[in-house]
């Protein structure tokens, strides 16, 4: 949608500048002319002695300007095109371990020469409300002296469970009262929407971030309340636990349930086979799960060397990298701006650059 009113402001302003300059050649009897040199707009002037002149190249200038805004704004958007040719991931065969928006990241890889394998790794995640509701009437009962929220989505979820249970405002009260610490932007937002405050927030949207700044803090006797998406956190965990909190509490709004052992049994195969050349990571669980299987079935070093090796693991962004990191992989891509199609286009530049196009 942003892109789009973007467009619709370009085109709008391109038109304005045009009529203006045409309005300003009728009055000043002038002859312009307008070409293409490199892709830009040009405007070539036969001034005469006119007052207005100079209001007639001004707007020429908003025109060329305008373009070049809107050929920065393409190359934002879908890559840089003219240095990345339509080839670049020609015999590559990625596969796209998320469940979402696979058709089209499909279409980009196909479109850049490449082979999409969907393999979803995300499985399922389901509202746990019954696992949920004993913890979360003890926090409104109770309270916390800090409360550590990790999502944005699982917050809100937090406060409509509280809501069902007819013990919203408490929940909300007790978290007025605590010290809360922020993972990620939305979480961020969510509390900014429900007029709390943060007292501490990472800087990257990673939990290893997050635990950097929370190691000033004293914990020690603290109740600490942790709000998880769907899976254990091991890392905040023995955070708290070292810095000898009396109790650490997981809420936990959301269970994910494990992918099909058939599409994890495929992609195992195909991996020590040597069929696939990248795999694209949309969330941290597709890691977790993927390693998880292969450790179960004894495969877990020979799959970190396969991704130290002819394979490439590209993640969406940093949480999803960090994922990778902590795992033990050492070699992987990550975009600039956390988008699945910024990903695809940092693969094919990555493969373009290093000429490994087959």
């Amino acid at each position: 949608m942003l892109y789009l009113v973007f467009d619709v402001f370009l085109c709008f302003s391109l038109l304005f500048a045009i009529f203006r300059y045409m309005e300003q050649l009728y009055r000043c009897k002038e002859t312009a002319v307008l070409g293409l040199e490199n892709g830009y707009f040009t405007c070539q002037l036969q001034l005469s002695k006119c007052k207005t002149s100079f209001a007639c190249l001004e707007m020429a200038t908003v025109v060329y300007a305008c373009v070049k805004i809107y050929d920065k704004h393409i190359w934002r958007k879908h890559g840089d095109g003219a240095s990345m040719g339509m080839d670049a991931l020609k015999g590559k065969r990625l596969v796209i371990a998320g469940s979402r928006k696979t058709e089209e990241m499909s279409a980009i890889i196909e479109k850049q020469g490449g082979t999409a394998l969907v393999r979803s790794l995300q499985g399922l995640t389901l509202l746990d409300e019954e696992t949920l509701e004993a913890p979360l009437r003890r926090f409104a009962a109770e309270g916390a002296d800090w409360v550590i929220l990790t999502t944005g989505i699982g917050s809100e979820t937090l406060a409509s469970n509280a809501e069902k249970l007819n013990i919203k405002e408490a929940f909300l009260e007790q978290l007025s009262q605590a010290s809360i610490a922020s993972r990620g932007y939305k979480t961020t937002a969510y509390i900014k929407r429900a007029g709390l405050k943060a007292v501490v927030a990472d800087d990257d949207g990673t939990v290893q971030n997050l635990i950097e700044k929370l190691e000033e803090y004293d914990f020690a006797g603290q109740r600490i309340v942790i709000q998880l998406h769907g899976e254990p956190s091991p890392e905040l965990e023995r955070f708290f636990a070292a810095k000898k909190a009396s109790e650490v509490i997981s809420l936990l709004p959301y269970k994910h349930v494990p992918p099909e052992v058939s599409v994890l049994t495929q992609l195992m195969e195909e991996l020590v086979a040597g069929e696939v050349d990248v795999v694209c990571f949309t969330t941290a669980v597709q890691v977790q799960y993927l390693f998880r299987h292969a450790r179960k079935i004894g495969l877990e070093q020979q799959l970190l060397e396969i991704f130290d090796g002819q394979v490439l693991a590209a993640a969406v962004g940093k949480v999803t990298a960090e994922a990778l990191q902590l795992i033990g992989v050492q070699r992987y891509i990550v975009p600039d701006i956390e988008r699945m199609g910024a990903m695809i286009i940092e693969v094919a530049h990555y493969y373009e650059a290093q000429g490994l196009t087959k």
